[in-house]
């Protein structure tokens, strides 16, 4: 067993069975859920905000997404919502004029 699987079993974030299949515990799901949001949100900021190509981005994505705190998530998360709301009434109004 790796040294980060066995940090990981230490850490109540996976469990390792008889028959060797690896499963996430409760807390190990949860953590892994938070990451691949930051992920998503990191490819977000750097694809929409910033403006990198996409092929770019989930690398760059892979070293950001450690770092995002819980407050900048917050704020990333705050920003991206209002300009999908200025997206989609523009689109509205460019679908339906006055």
């Amino acid at each position: 067993m790796t040294a980060a699987l066995k940090r990981m079993t230490r850490d109540g974030l996976l469990r390792v069975e008889r028959s060797g299949r690896i499963a996430l515990t409760r807390k190990g799901s949860g953590m892994a859920d938070r990451l691949a949001m930051r992920h998503q949100l990191a490819e977000k900021l750097l694809t929409e905000v910033i403006g990198l190509d996409w092929t770019r981005a989930h690398d760059e994505a892979e070293r950001l997404e450690h770092g995002i705190s819980l407050r900048s998530k917050s704020c990333f998360w705050r920003d991206l919502a209002r300009m999908a709301i200025v997206r989609t009434v523009c689109l509205c109004e460019a679908v339906w004029p006055d």
